[in-house]
């Protein structure tokens, strides 16, 4: 599997890929098996064991994965721990197909929790707001993150 910034090269596994391009990092974790990574920038490689990840953000490294919280989605659950309000604002933006606007100064403000993606998304923002001492408003598609 390639990306436009790599190339993921699979050897009887299960592993997950995130690579959506309003994120700053391409992370690959590996659940069993090998994969071996390689970025398309320098041609560095990697060899992944289970549990482990890839993380390419200008360099290719790797580190300790979370395992549960990467594959989360195939369970049908958001799972945000210690998570950038940002990081979270953007999965949610994916997910339920909306915009969302979140000033810098609170993107860094952090999050924990688990939530399933099938609840509404009126219940999750209010979730959201208690958890953390925002307030968000809808105007249309587009959701506004404020103080």
């Amino acid at each position: 599997m390639d990306t436009d910034k790599q190339q993921v090269e699979v050897l009887g596994t299960k592993f997950n890929i995130n690579a959506y391009e309003d994120e700053t990092a391409i992370e690959t974790s590996l659940i069993e098996g090998s994969v071996r990574v390689t970025s398309s920038v320098n041609n560095k490689a990697v060899m992944l064991s289970p549990g482990q990840k890839s993380v390419l953000d200008g360099a290719l490294v790797v580190e300790t994965a979370d395992i549960q919280k990467q594959v989360a989605w195939t369970n049908g659950r958001f799972i945000f721990k210690e998570e950038f309000l940002g990081n979270v604002m953007r999965q949610i933006s994916r997910w339920y197909d909306i915009d969302i606007v979140c000033p810098p100064h609170l993107e860094r403000r952090q999050l924990t929790g688990i939530v399933s993606r099938s609840t509404p998304i009126e219940a999750l923002v209010e979730t959201i707001e208690s958890t953390s001492r925002v307030k968000i408003t809808r105007n249309g598609r587009r959701w506004i993150v404020s103080e």
